[in-house]
């Protein structure tokens, strides 16, 4: 069973025959080691791994872990761990009170050697500032058994600076704080607000409209009930100018049967008349007539026009 290294054993550990180079004594906290931040950081705004101790004070202003922003350190402290020795590692409270994470594995294998690697992400809406020497992870150490010692094989990269895949990764690699994330969400709810208003104001367009083609589609019924009215009043207009018309037809037939009855008693006295005429130049030996000869009775006027009438029909 894996037995907890003590204080004494951790104090042989940074001795200089110790797994711990670099060490320092006043990083022993009980039954645990606090590792430091070195000066050797890699962040995204230099493209390139820079010393810190090498940085002009110009741009000392920028050594900050901007809110959202991941920059990844190395510790002062080189670790070469023999086979039987394990290391936990625990972030510390403070970093996390100061709203930063811990990113990478939180333990360390025997036989590795070299510096930890750690990503520190700032989680707050505050600037971090990265000052070398400050403690960042502390280490508890474990020493395995015979019986958990297992065939591990030694390492074939000892980490002395940041690897060159983590390099290209950091070169194209663009912070988003949680500042930057609110105003996106921010932008995006107005954005949806805008969209939100102009969709109510299309409803209302619309409704209005709607209320316009009620509107107009009562006044074409009133127009039809109209035209309809119209289409009755003049049916029965023609149905009544037929009717007299047709009354007039009437009239003018009795008035022409009156014409043909009276044209017909006219030409029957013309007729006797001119036979009486004809007679009288006819036979001039004969004594004049009376005028009584040549009276023609109203019966027989009557009798030849009730005759011609007769003819007529």
């Amino acid at each position: 069973m894996a037995t907890l290294l003590g204080n004494p054993e951790i104090k042989d550990a940074i001795s200089s025959n110790g797994f711990i180079k670099n060490g320092n004594q006043d990083n022993i906290d009980g039954l645990k080691y606090d590792f430091s931040l070195s000066s050797r950081i890699l962040k995204a705004k230099f493209k390139q791994p820079i010393d810190i101790s090498a940085l002009p004070e110009t741009r000392k202003v920028d050594l900050v872990i901007e809110p959202g922003e991941v920059v990844f350190v190395l510790t002062q402290e080189v670790l070469m761990l023999p086979n039987d020795i394990m290391a936990l590692l625990i972030p510390k409270r403070k970093l996390s009170h100061d709203g930063i994470m811990i990113l990478g594995g939180l333990s360390v294998d025997p036989l590795y050697e070299g510096r930890l690697l750690i990503g520190l992400y700032n989680l707050s809406s505050s600037a971090y500032p990265i000052i070398p020497g400050r403690k960042l992870i502390a280490a508890q150490f474990y020493r395995l058994s015979e019986s958990e010692k297992i065939d591990i094989s030694k390492p074939q990269v000892r980490i002395t600076d940041f690897p060159d895949d983590l390099i290209r990764l950091m070169q194209s690699y663009k912070p988003v704080s949680s500042e930057a994330l609110m105003n996106s969400v921010s932008t995006l709810e107005s954005k949806f607000d805008n969209l939100l208003q102009e969709f109510r104001s299309k409803d209302d367009w619309f409704n209005k409209l709607q209320d316009s083609m009620d509107k107009q589609e009562k006044t074409v019924d009133k127009i039809l009930e109209g035209l309809e009215k119209e289409v009755t009043d003049r049916r029965t207009s023609d149905q009544e100018v037929e009717r007299k018309v047709e009354g007039m037809r009437g009239e003018i037939k009795e008035y022409l049967k009156s014409s043909y009855k009276t044209a017909a008693i006219i030409g029957v006295v013309g007729a006797l008349v001119m036979s009486a005429l004809f007679k009288w130049v006819l036979e001039p030996k004969q004594a004049p007539p009376v005028p009584q000869q040549i009276f023609i009775s109203m019966d027989s006027i009557k009798k030849a026009a009730k005759d011609t009438s007769k003819l007529g029909h």
